[in-house]
């Protein structure tokens, strides 16, 4: 699979970006406002100047991974809220009425910072693949050619965030590809290890 950096997509395959997602990151928010929420995230990243997404296709053209690097990731959620206020204002009071793990993840978000360190960094901020074709190298190809893009865009460094709890294979992998622990955040109540890769 060769990862491409993505401008645009029909929408068959933003449909299976977003159950990939949902798939592979079912805590993440995205995932909990449901698949229409998640189709009209991946829509908005494509085609925005400030995010880099790159898929990896298998050998019938069906996209089997996925990865967004945000240049502004301090400003992602806000401008995704912004395109369309109305249709996640009544995702997401669906999904609070309905779950209290929900609630209790907002509420705690009110209180959290973002992390010394990452100000003005791009980030890291979804990474997937298909679970059965996990360990074959697909992502380290996609974190790669996003790297490519921000080196020729005169980036020094970006930055990731990785679950902390549970998750010492997702550490190693950052690890192996040159990332190093700057320290931990909390985002929506959940703990975070966050890593920095400088690019020379």
């Amino acid at each position: 699979m060769t990862p491409e950096i993505v401008t645009r997509l029909p929408a068959a395959d933003l449909e299976r970006l977003a159950v990939l997602h949902r798939t592979s990151l079912p805590r993440s928010i995205l995932s909990v406002m449901g698949q229409a929420a998640v189709v009209r995230y991946y829509r908005q990243v494509i085609a925005s100047p400030t995010e880099l997404v790159a898929i990896a296709r298998n050998h019938l053209g069906m996209i089997d991974a996925g990865v967004v690097v945000s240049r502004t990731p301090g400003t992602l959620l806000r401008r995704f809220a912004a395109a369309a206020p109305v249709a996640l204002a009544t995702e997401l009071g669906r999904n609070l009425l309905l779950s209290s793990d929900l609630r209790r993840r907002f509420v705690r978000r009110l209180r959290e910072s973002e992390p010394h360190g990452t100000e003005g960094l791009p980030e890291l901020v979804q990474i997937f693949t298909d679970a059965s074709l996990r360990g074959r190298g697909i992502g380290a190809d996609l974190v790669s050619s996003c790297e490519d893009a921000l080196r020729r865009g005169g980036v020094p460094a970006y930055v990731i965030r990785t679950h902390r709890d549970g998750n010492e294979a997702g550490i190693r992998f950052y690890t192996r590809l040159g990332f190093t622990i700057l320290g931990e955040t909390r985002s929506f109540g959940d703990y975070y290890v966050v890593m920095k890769k400088e690019l020379r």
